[in-house]
């Protein structure tokens, strides 16, 4: 078995191969008929997926937002690095 894509822009390359299997798995237990336990197998592994590229998704997004926060942080502490020293005990002070 081989592993998920670990990045957005990986998932963006597999996207027209996992959309294909996803509209297979609704499909072929909708219109093939299948023991009970068959149908709910499939339906049972394509909700793991489904989680499994949520969580993958959600973890790409909160990196982002955390590489956002560095970003603005180390933006400002190089503002007041570019202040004189009475204003950056200023601003200091102030936070």
């Amino acid at each position: 078995m081989c592993d998920l894509p670990d990045s957005l822009s990986q998932f963006e390359k597999t996207l027209p191969i996992s959309e294909l299997l996803m509209y297979l798995i609704d499909f072929i237990p909708a219109e093939c008929t299948f023991r009970g336990e068959t149908k709910a197998k499939i339906t049972k592994n394509r909700e793991i997926a489904e989680k499994t590229i949520q969580k993958g998704l959600e973890g790409e997004r909160q990196e982002a937002i955390q590489q956002k926060k560095a970003d603005k942080k180390r933006a400002e502490a190089e503002r007041i690095a570019k202040l004189s020293p009475d204003e950056q005990r200023k601003v200091i002070d102030e936070v």
